[in-house]
Formats: structure tokens, sequence, C-alpha cells
């Protein structure tokens, strides 16, 4: 069995044991479930607070739960090479867990190019996540100022969009006014240009 304190072990590799040791804490969080589960139990409560499988096995070695979710994701869906690669200490849980969103054959071309290669697909991955993310807030924005205001008038149109596709909404139209708050990060630099050709 694995002895934590006396391995000199990353956070990453305890992180691994801990998602190895999931399932026995999967099991006995239903086993507490099921003695919890009559109404007058459930109305005295309980001075212990119920806590979830990954808590458990996060503490049994010694890391965040989110660390053991990241290393659970690569042992489900990480190719061999990619979950020795963490074991061995060569990358971290977390952009093993991102890694782990490729095609396996995709993970080992990975993995076989080294630790370099691995930190730049993790990175264009969480870009990519980021941009969906936006792109999710915004739509989710102009849903909710649909819903408040009318989005044309006799006066005024309103549109939301991303500043790429600003042009061709417009057709040669000339803008009042743009209100805009474009992130911080070098990588949106390029939209500041782009938006005072307007």
């Amino acid at each position: 069995s694995w002895n934590i304190r006396r391995r000199h072990m990353s956070e990453s590799q305890r992180a691994m044991v801990g998602a190895a040791l999931l399932p026995m804490f999967e099991q006995l969080a239903r086993e507490r479930q099921g003695t919890r589960n009559d109404l007058s139990a459930n109305l005295r409560g309980s001075s212990e607070p119920s806590r979830k499988a990954a808590d458990d096995a996060a503490a049994a070695v010694n890391v965040s739960a989110r660390s053991v979710e990241s290393a659970a994701v690569v042992r489900k869906n990480g190719a061999e090479e990619l979950v020795v690669a963490v074991q061995s200490g060569m990358v971290s849980v977390s952009a093993a867990a991102l890694i782990a969103a490729y095609p396996k054959n995709e993970q080992r071309t990975i993995v076989a190019t080294g630790e370099a290669a691995i930190m730049t697909a993790a990175r264009e991955i969480k870009k990519r996540r980021a941009a969906v993310r936006v792109r999710d807030r915004i739509k989710k924005q102009s849903q909710a100022v649909a819903q408040r205001h009318p989005l044309h008038g006799d006066r005024f149109r309103l549109l939301t969009v991303a500043i790429k596709k600003l042009a061709a909404k417009l057709d040669g139209e000339k803008v009042d006014a743009i209100i805009t708050d474009p992130p911080y990060a070098a990588d949106f630099l390029p939209a500041l240009s782009e938006l005072s050709s307007f």
C-alpha cells in the first residue's frame, strides 16, 4: 500500500492516490446515507456533517478535493502514458486533466513530445474554455438586456456582438456610440486596435 508520509510525493501524485481511493469513499458515503435516510434521523440531524467522497479522499492524502477530482478525470479519460506522466511527477494533475480532453492517440503524441508540449496543449485548452465561458456570458447578458429593453426603436438599434463581427453587422452604417469592456489580458490587446477602426 501507499505510504503517503514516507514517500516524498508531490500534490499531483498524492491526488492520483486519492482518486484511486475514491471508489472506497463513495461506497462508505452510500453506506452512511443508507443509515441516515429515515425521517426521524433527518429531523434530529447529525453531529457529523455529511461529506462528499472527494472531500474524504482529499483529506486522506492531504490535497484539495479539486485535485482529486482532476485526478479522477485523468484516471477515467487519460491515456496510460498521461497517467504515468502524472504519477512520475512529470506533469501536474491539473494540466493532465485538461490534456485528457483530447483523444487518447493525441494524448500519447503530446506526452511523447515532452513537458513543454504538455503545458502548451493545456494552455490552449484552457484558453478555448475561457473563450466559451465569455461567449456564454455575453449570450446570457444579451438575453437579459433583450428582456428588459426593446432591441430596436425609431431612434436606436442595440447590437451585442463580438468586435470581429461588428463590421458585418453594421454593413457600412455609422455608429453613434460603442460601449465596450474588453478583457485586460495581453491576448486581447488586438481587440483595441480593431475597435479603433470604427
